[in-house]
C-alpha cells in the first residue's frame, strides 16, 4: 500500500503531539517515529480524534487497538500482518504460510459450498478469494497478509486494553488510520495500492463478531508471495495520522462509558463462528 502524502495532524515537538485546534501537515516517517500521544480520558481522545477526521476529511478514519507498539525490522514501530511479520522475525517459514493459507482458504471455499447450515446471504461471502483471507483472519483460524482494523473507536480502546489470562495490562495504544473512502463492502483502490473488506456488511448477520466489532481488514491490492525484499508496501504505519496511550483506570472511562467487554466482542453464541470452526481449526496467531 502506498504511504499517505503529508498528513495532517497535531503539532509534533520533542518527539511528542502536541493538543492544539489547528493540525499541520507532517511527513509520515515522523508520525510513526513520533511518542503516542497520552490522552487522560476516552471523552478526550474523541475530541481528538474529530480534530483528525476534519483536518483529514479526504479520508476516512480507521482504528486498531493494541497492547504496545513494535517495531520489527526498522527503527520506527509497524504494523505488519502477523503473516510477514512472522517471517520477518523467522519465527517461520515463508513457504510454511503460503501452504498453510493456501489450504485453509481451500478448506472454507469447499466447506462452504457442501454446508447444511443456511445463513442470509452466505453465498456472496466467499465470492472473493481476499474475502475469505478476511474471514479467515478475523476469526484467527490461520495468518493472511490482512491486517484487523475497526472503524469504532470504543471497540479500538477496549481491545488496546484487553488483558490475557493472569495478565495486568496498564496502558494500551490506538492507532488512527487513513484510508481511501470505500465504494463497496470490499473496495479496491488501484491508486493507492489497497484492498478493504468491510466484514461487518459482508458477513450474514448470524456472524456477530464483525458487527460488534465494526470489523474491517485491509492489505495491500496485490500480494507478491514471491517477493521477499519489499515487505514494507504491507506496512499499515504508513497509513497513520496519530496514534495515542490510554490508561485502564476509571478515570479514563468516566461515568459515560465503559470498556467492550471480551464476551461482547467475542461471543460465544457466533452461530457462523461455529460453522467456520467446526472443520477449520486454529492455528496459533494472535488478532
Amino acid at each position: 500500500m502506498k504511504s499517505l502524502n503529508v498528513p495532517h495532524t497535531f503539532p509534533i515537538k520533542n518527539n511528542q503531539f502536541a493538543q492544539n485546534d489547528t493540525l499541520n501537515p507532517v511527513g509520515i516517517n515522523r508520525i510513526i517515529g513520533t511518542d503516542p500521544m497520552e490522552v487522560n480520558t476516552y471523552s478526550e481522545m474523541v475530541d481528538m480524534v474529530s480534530k483528525l477526521a476534519w483536518f483529514n476529511r479526504q479520508y476516512v478514519l480507521f482504528f486498531r487497538g493494541q497492547n504496545e507498539e513494535y517495531s520489527i525490522g526498522s527503527r520506527f514501530p509497524t504494523v505488519y500482518p502477523t503473516y510477514f511479520r512472522k517471517y520477518i522475525q523467522k519465527e517461520i517459514s515463508f513457504e510454511n504460510l503460503i501452504y498453510t493459507l493456501g489450504t485453509k482458504q481451500d478448506e472454507l471455499k469447499e466447506k462452504n459450498h457442501n454446508r447444511n447450515q443456511r445463513f442470509h446471504g452466505a453465498s456472496s461471502v466467499f465470492e472473493s478469494l481476499h474475502v475469505r483471507w478476511a474471514l479467515l483472519q478475523h476469526y484467527n483460524i490461520c495468518d493472511t497478509p490482512l491486517v484487523d482494523i475497526t472503524q469504532s473507536l470504543h471497540v479500538a480502546a477496549s481491545f488496546a486494553l484487553q488483558k490475557e489470562s493472569n495478565e495486568t495490562v496498564k496502558t494500551g495504544i490506538v492507532y488512527v488510520f487513513a484510508l481511501p473512502w470505500p465504494s463497496r463492502h470490499y473496495h479496491i483502490n488501484k491508486e493507492e495500492d489497497i484492498y478493504l473488506v468491510r466484514l461487518a456488511g459482508v458477513t450474514p448477520p448470524q456472524a456477530k463478531r464483525p458487527y460488534r466489532q465494526e470489523a474491517y481488514a485491509v492489505m495491500s491490492r496485490d500480494v507478491d508471495f514471491k517477493q521477499r525484499d519489499n515487505l514494507e508496501r504491507y506496512d499499515l504505519a504508513k497509513r497513520m495520522v496519530c496514534k495515542f496511550e490510554i490508561n485502564d483506570s476509571i478515570d479514563f472511562w468516566g461515568d459515560s462509558f465503559n470498556p467492550l467487554s471480551e464476551s461482547f466482542l467475542v461471543p460465544k453464541d457466533d452461530i457462523f463462528y461455529k460453522f467456520m470452526m467446526n472443520d477449520l481449526q486454529p492455528t496459533v496467531s494472535d488478532r
